[in-house]
């Protein structure tokens, strides 16, 4: 018998070392954003400068706003994510963001998501 439509998906496997992979990324996108952040900050740079280098030519313009809308689009998903798993505490990731960094945040929320997703 010939089957006609799109064939069916099967949800990916849970895998503990995927969960994992999120956290050694978490803990990466910390340390390495704001070791580069901290050692600006303790080359006795006033913190207020740093705001106004962000929009300083036009590339880090770009970057910057590229950044602020990713931030943005993160704060949907998000919230999205967050009501779709009936996931807890995610005004935290929303102020996580930009404060800590979302090569920070976003591999915990992934994280948290995965080990939502599995106690389920």
């Amino acid at each position: 018998m010939i089957r006609v439509g799109a064939p069916r998906c099967r949800a990916p496997l849970m895998h503990p070392m995927k969960k994992n992979l999120y956290l050694l990324c978490a803990i990466l996108g910390l340390l390495i954003s704001w070791s580069i952040l901290l050692s600006r900050y303790s080359a006795h740079e006033p913190l207020g400068a740093m705001f106004g280098l962000l929009f300083a030519n036009a590339y880090t313009a770009a970057f910057t706003t590229d950044l602020l809308f990713s931030i943005f689009v993160f704060w949907i998903f998000v919230w999205n994510e967050a009501h779709r798993l009936g996931m807890k505490n995610a005004w935290l990731y929303l102020l996580c963001a930009p404060f800590l960094g979302l090569a920070f945040t976003l591999p915990l929320l992934l994280y948290f998501r995965e080990q939502e997703r599995m106690n389920r």
